[in-house]
């Protein structure tokens, strides 16, 4: 915790304003309140400090996401295996649980590939009771909200057409390697 004595003698007693870019977490102390601008405070500050770690690594697959081609009963897709990745933006993409993105209805030409895509993305689950809505609560049966957001991998595909694919029939995985 900051005394304000390791501070440069030049802003001792001053108020001091964070640097552009600088990373703001929650000075918490006995008797605040907390509300929810505080506590997305604390996850606002975990949340890019872990960005920024990540960032610090370099993008990229970090283990895992292996990928194969599955044409069981149900048809044909590309399956990732469960993995860690870190997007450009320096966001952990974790998976525990294999990602499937069907072929279906996708017919390529001769000269098209398919580039997979992990992507981040996020959604909202777990409804929750909203309390104190003066309003709704006497009117109606109660308002409710999704109270979890949940962050990782979105795999998709995406079709590249290219001349050159086409030219290369019988050597095409080693031309898409190169």
């Amino acid at each position: 915790m900051s005394t304000g004595t390791d501070l440069p003698a030049a802003t001792q007693g001053k108020p001091a304003t964070a640097a552009r870019g600088a990373f703001e977490r929650l000075h918490a102390f006995d008797g605040l309140f907390l509300r929810a601008e505080h506590l997305e405070v604390m996850q606002d500050y975990a949340r890019d400090l872990a960005m920024a770690t990540g960032r610090a690594g370099g993008s990229g697959v970090v283990q895992g996401y292996g990928l194969t081609v599955d044409e069981s009963t149900t048809g044909t897709a590309v399956v990732a295996e469960p993995g860690l990745a870190i997007a450009p933006d320096g966001r952990p993409l974790l998976a525990t649980e294999p990602l499937t993105v069907t072929l279906e209805g996708r017919d390529p030409g001769d000269s098209t590939y398919y580039r997979v895509l992990l992507q981040p993305g996020t959604w909202h689950h777990g409804d929750e009771p909203v309390q104190g809505l003066l309003c709704d609560e006497p009117c109606s049966d109660g308002t409710t909200r999704n109270v979890l957001t949940a962050e990782g991998p979105w795999l998709s595909l995406e079709a590249v057409s290219d001349d050159r694919f086409g030219a290369h029939r019988s050597g095409r995985r080693s031309w898409l390697a190169r």
